[in-house]
Parts: C-alpha cells; sequence; structure tokens
C-alpha cells in the first residue's frame, strides 16, 4: 500500500504544467497501462504524419518531394534497427533519427490524472497552449509541486541574503556586478523579443489542435484505413483544448478565453450578416462530467458557463448595437435582451465539453459532436460495418 501510494504522489509530481491541450482517454479498469502505450502510439502517428505533409508541401520543391517523402518514410526494419541503436520512438517516428544519442523532444507527455480507466495525453510543444490563459496559475504545479517550490523559494532566499552581505562589504564590485547584470538583461531583452517576434510568425505552425486529430482518427475509422494503428484498449478519446486547476477560480477566467476563441465567431458571424427572420441562429450545449472530484457541482458549472456566454453576449451587443436603434439608452436595454445563440441539448452546432479529473479541469468547443458518437471509437467503427475487434 505505502509503495504504490509513493509511487503514485511521485508520478503526479512529475506531471507536465496544466495549461496545454490534449486527449482525454478512456478504459476499462485496469487496463490503464496498455491504453497508454496505446494511445502514446495512434496520436504519435498522427502527428508525425501531419508534420511530414508540412514539410512537403511548404518546405520542399516540386522536383524533390518524393526525395523528402522517401528520406522520412523508414521501413520496417530501418525502424527497428534505429530503436536497437538508441533512438527515441519519436525521433524515428519523426525522421530525424540519423543520431541515436541525439535527444528529441517528445511532443506528448502523460498526465496522471489520479482517475482509474482514463489516460490524459497532454500536448507539450513550446507555446501549444490554444488561448491566452487569464490566470497565471494554470500553468503552476499544484498541491506537493507548491511544497517542492516553497522550498526551493527559502534556498533562493538564503542565497539571496548571503550574496548582499557580500555587496555589503564590497561596495566597489557591487557597481561592477550591477553594470554586468545591467548588459546581461539588455540582452536578454533584446534576445526574448527577437524570439518573440519569431514565435509570433511560427505560431500557426506550433498550434496542435486536439479536435482535428480526432477528427481525422474517427474519419479513418470510417473509411477502414489500414495506415494508422489500431486500438484495442482504447474506448474513447475526447479532444481537450485547454487545462488548468479544477477550481472555479481557474476554470471561470479559462473558459471565457475559450468560449471567447472558438464559440463567440460563430455568432458573430451570424449577427453580422443580414439574415431573414427563419434563420436559426448557432446552437450549443453544455456538456459536464466528473471523476473523484466533489467539491464542483454541476448546476454551478453550468450557470458559469452559461453566464459567461451570456456577459460575452452583451459585450458585443452593447458595442455593436443596431443601426435603427439611435437612442443609447433604448440600445442598451435592448442589447441586454438579443442573443447570439440559442440552447440545443438534441443536436447542437456546438458542445462546450468540461471534464473533470481530480485535480485536472480540461474543456473545449466542439463543433458538431454528434458525429463522433460520444467519441466513441468502437461504436463508429461497428456503425461503419468494421468487425469488433477481440479481446484476448
Amino acid at each position: 500500500m505505502g509503495k504504490n501510494s509513493n509511487k503514485t504522489t511521485k508520478s503526479r509530481r512529475n506531471n507536465p504544467p496544466r495549461g496545454g491541450p490534449g486527449v482525454l482517454v478512456l478504459s476499462e479498469t485496469g487496463r490503464e497501462s496498455k491504453c497508454q502505450r496505446e494511445a502514446l502510439e495512434i496520436l504519435r502517428h498522427y502527428f508525425y504524419a501531419e508534420t511530414k505533409e508540412d514539410l512537403s508541401d511548404v518546405n520542399s520543391p516540386v522536383d524533390e518531394k518524393d526525395t523528402h517523402k522517401d528520406a522520412s518514410n523508414l521501413t520496417l526494419e530501418q525502424e527497428i534497427a534505429l530503436l536497437k541503436r538508441g533512438a527515441s520512438a519519436d525521433a524515428v517516428l519523426s525522421g530525424n533519427a540519423s543520431d541515436p544519442t541525439e535527444k528529441h523532444k517528445a511532443p506528448f507527455r502523460v498526465y496522471d490524472t489520479g482517475c482509474r480507466g482514463t489516460v490524459f495525453i497532454m500536448c507539450t510543444l513550446p507555446d501549444s497552449e490554444l488561448i491566452s490563459t487569464t490566470i497565471s496559475t494554470a500553468k503552476l504545479q499544484h498541491n506537493d509541486e507548491d511544497d517542492a517550490g516553497s522550498e526551493k523559494k527559502g534556498k533562493e532566499k538564503e542565497e539571496t541574503t548571503g550574496a548582499e552581505a557580500t555587496e555589503t562589504s564590497c561596495p566597489g564590485m557591487k557597481r561592477k556586478q550591477s553594470e554586468t547584470v545591467s548588459a546581461t538583461t539588455s540582452d536578454c531583452a533584446s534576445s526574448v523579443s527577437k524570439r518573440q517576434k519569431s514565435d509570433e510568425i511560427d505560431n500557426s505552425k506550433q498550434k496542435w489542435d486536439p479536435i482535428h486529430i480526432v477528427r481525422s482518427i474517427f474519419q479513418d475509422i470510417r473509411e477502414h484505413s489500414t495506415a494508422a494503428p489500431r486500438s484495442r484498449f482504447v474506448s474513447r478519446m475526447v479532444p481537450i483544448q485547454c487545462t488548468c486547476y479544477a477550481s472555479m477560480e481557474e476554470i471561470v477566467p479559462n473558459a471565457t478565453e475559450l468560449i471567447k476563441t472558438f464559440l463567440m465567431p460563430a455568432g458573430i458571424n451570424h449577427a453580422s450578416k443580414k439574415k431573414n427572420g427563419d434563420d436559426k441562429l448557432p446552437s450549443f450545449k453544455i456538456e459536464f462530467k466528473r471523476r473523484n472530484c466533489a467539491h464542483i457541482r454541476r448546476d454551478a458549472m453550468v450557470e458559469a458557463v452559461a453566464n459567461i456566454v451570456q456577459t460575452l453576449t452583451n459585450e458585443y451587443w452593447s458595442n455593436h448595437p443596431d443601426k435603427s436603434e439611435k437612442d443609447e439608452t433604448v440600445a442598451s436595454k435592448i442589447s441586454s435582451d438579443k442573443v447570439l445563440f440559442r440552447v440545443d441539448l438534441s443536436n447542437p452546432d456546438y458542445t462546450v465539453i468540461i471534464e473533470l479529473c481530480r485535480t485536472l479541469c480540461g474543456m473545449s468547443v466542439v463543433p458538431n459532436s454528434n458525429s463522433f458518437r460520444n467519441f466513441n471509437l468502437m461504436t463508429v467503427q461497428e456503425e461503419s460495418g468494421g468487425e469488433k475487434i477481440q479481446e484476448d
């Protein structure tokens, strides 16, 4: 009991910081390890397949496309040989395993949710967040990680105290250190500025959208594609666009940014166009599930998300009143009654998904979620006429 508890605590302490997107994978209880291995294999396949397509379509000349593809697509024997030489699986899949000793940053890491039957695969690419998080603690480690951080701060405080004593005894040294720090800070600022500019240019290339990947997975299942790895232990794959700590203080601001980024444009586009009276507003629903997280109630969460949509709607109409409303007082009263969306629980255009797994909260706005059949891979495979996979 004690050994297993220590292993669980250690794995959670090594979790990647919250904030990035990922995929919540569900399996039968007791098969989490097999599900994790299978899910990583599937996501890596689609990630590197998409990366190779981007490279061949954008960076390669027309007459060198075939050469590029041949260089990146290794045979099974070549992949096995590279793995035996010590190359990582990510390096082999990316086609960048010429030197097995060279470290290759993996695009995904497993986040231990602490809930049985669940595996969360998080994207850990640089600047992979799909929204600009409005609360700093969304990127911090919590619980056990906070204790480690406090110990580190204590050591830093002791080192700072010692440095201050040295500076007091040596005024000349203090002045020279100040000049050095000033020059270093200036150089760092310029390098950070350059890095930010390059990140802004390449931002679209670095973004990884889990909804796009999950849609490709389900499409290949329907088309009976044999190129992608098949799943035996993965039952569901739910795309998660942002993650944060499972508390209302973090969920509300992050949900606001998520809805503002992925849901509001649909309503705004509808409102900005001239529509007939018969046209229906875009619809949405809220889908909330929780595991080992009893401190957040369903009704409170649904009410919070509904209030976010209403608040953003009111802000839009207050900034974009109808031209026919000349009286500002009347316009402000009418704007509070106007809507950009309607609620449809059976067949919505958009579904706001909120998944709570102990201390992790994952959220996403999925268009046409009914086409995913509750993100159940087995259901889609049976509907498409495929054979049900037999388990050992």
